[in-house]
């Protein structure tokens, strides 16, 4: 789900207004009435003294990457090779120290992963920072990792919903359009959730379109009600079926 989309400038820097643009999100799920554990996943550019100490007032766990630089790779040293002994293999190897760039206020804690790839010289690290202090080293590795699945729903939502078309003249009118364009996929990714069945949940926007949306059909109004006639000859009927009967199974929710 989209929690929060703002257009902005293409020249500003990754992180720039970040604490401003989450804050609020983060304030929000505090004021739900059940608990929910949040967790931040962000790569080097979100690496900031401000997000992190955000993330740890609203006790939302992070892992984010941090660039490599010189201090970090000293640390590492003292408990990873800084060369391979059998260059025949690929090897990874784990491990954590604390650490306090410049800029930060207190220690926390770095993970480094050294990877060596065969026919290399050197071991490739990665550092990230995160204060989850329980979690082992390779899981919070692997729960970094995901950030993948969190780019190619980045593409879906410029592929399949335009987010990304700021052909207007205007920045107001472009910054309209994205915020419609985030309403689109989430209404989307909430009948994926609710209404298809779990194996069609990974669905792009386009097949769903294909297959329900451009479909050959006639509006008629009887009786105070809206009938939608469909061809017959429709390969997808009994999908679009089970689609609206799960549709009219779900119960509105109601606050006071």
């Amino acid at each position: 789900m989209l929690l929060g989309i703002k257009q902005r400038p293409g020249n500003q820097y990754t992180s720039t207004g970040v604490k401003e643009f989450l804050a609020p999100i983060f304030a929000a799920f505090c004021e739900l009435p059940f608990d929910v554990q949040l967790i931040l996943r962000g790569d080097s550019g979100f690496a900031t003294p401000e997000l992190c100490t955000l993330c740890e007032f609203y006790d939302v766990k992070y892992v984010i990457r941090l660039k490599r630089n010189a201090a970090l790779d000293q640390l590492a040293d003292e408990f990873t090779p800084v060369a391979p002994k059998h260059f025949d293999q690929n090897s990874v190897i784990y491990g954590e120290f604390n650490y306090a760039a410049k800029s930060w206020s207190i220690d926390r804690r770095v993970l480094v992963k050294s990877t060596h790839q065969v026919g290399e010289l050197f071991f490739e690290r990665q550092y990230v920072v995160t204060n989850m202090t329980e979690a082992g080293v390779k899981l919070l590795y692997l729960a970094y990792q995901k950030r993948g699945a969190m780019e190619n729903l980045i593409k879906e939502s410029k592929a399949g919903f335009f987010m990304d078309k700021t052909n207007s003249h205007t920045f107001t009118t472009n910054a309209a359009r994205a915020t419609i364009s985030g309403i689109a996929y989430n209404l989307i990714a909430l009948m994926k959730l609710m209404a298809l069945p779990k194996e069609q949940r990974n669905t792009t926007i386009s097949t769903l379109r294909f297959q329900i949306f451009h479909v050959a059909g006639k509006l008629a109004r009887h009786a105070g009600k809206i009938i939608i006639h469909l061809a017959q000859s429709n390969v997808f009927s009994q999908q679009i079926e089970a689609l609206l009967a799960n549709i009219h199974t779900l119960s509105p929710l109601v606050t006071n």
